[in-house]
């Protein structure tokens, strides 16, 4: 099955899920969301959930402050669900146990909406939100495919 993880799929395809692709998402979040219950019932109950809670300092250098600031030129809305998403996901590596590069992870998770407050019909944002990335920080030349 053609899965929807590259620039190339959201290009040919404009972002549009198949309804196997759909049911399959459905049912890893539902897998996902089902692992963490019991803590989501505790918070309900408003108990604290399982393990320390650590706030993150966003890791330095340049490449982060590069990110921050595309962040601020998306606007406070987009630049907030940037911050919000990378505090959230750090939280659930943090409680799986699952080590991330955190300058890496920061960078993707501020700019990974970029472009989604403009609509253009017919235009999926990601394709647009990835051609703002690659325009911010392109790849480094080692890591272009050669023809060799």
């Amino acid at each position: 099955m053609d899965r929807p993880v590259t620039y190339e799929w959201c290009v040919r395809t404009g972002g549009a899920l198949t309804g196997a692709q759909r049911r399959g998402l459905l049912v890893a979040a539902l897998r996902e969301y089902g692992s963490h219950a019991a803590d989501m019932v505790r918070l309900a109950a408003g108990q604290r959930a399982s393990g320390p809670v650590v706030l993150p300092e966003a890791p330095g250098g340049g490449l982060v402050e590069a990110a921050m600031e595309a962040g601020r030129d998306q606007g406070p809305d987009v630049e907030g669900h940037g911050l919000r998403t990378w505090l959230f996901g750090g939280a659930l590596a943090m409680r799986d146990g699952v080590e991330l590069d955190e300058e890496l992870f920061c960078v993707g998770a501020i700019c990974h909406d970029a472009g989604a407050t403009r609509a253009v019909a017919g235009e999926d944002f990601t394709a647009r939100s990835a051609q703002i990335a690659v325009a911010a920080f392109p790849p480094a030349p080692s890591a272009t495919r050669s023809s060799a």
